[in-house]
């Protein structure tokens, strides 16, 4: 149950990873191993969470990040479309 939980959070972080690409969003990972253990300090005492159940909240940070930029990039879907409806009409304002 764990692998397929870690392999789920591994797909929404590399979607995540995508979108910040996608919309320039520089992404800095650790440079080494000893960065990456001092992250997982800071969060695991940020979250006063033992190290066990660290992996849950994680996750759970993940799926709520994903689905934040899920709606943004519906809401950002919607705008394009409502700016190119404006665009058309202006154009048939134009002609009249």
């Amino acid at each position: 149950m764990k692998v397929k939980s870690c392999e789920d959070s591994e797909r929404k972080l590399q979607y995540l990873l995508d979108q910040c690409k996608r919309n320039f969003i520089r992404v800095t990972p650790p440079e080494n191993i000893q960065g990456f253990l001092t992250q997982l300090k800071r969060i695991k005492e940020n979250k006063k969470k033992a190290i066990n159940l660290l992996l849950d909240e994680i996750q759970k940070d993940i799926t709520d990040q994903e689905a934040f930029v899920q709606e943004q990039n519906k809401q950002l879907k919607d705008n394009e479309s409502s700016l190119t409806k404006l665009k058309d009409q202006l154009q048939v304002l134009k002609a009249a």
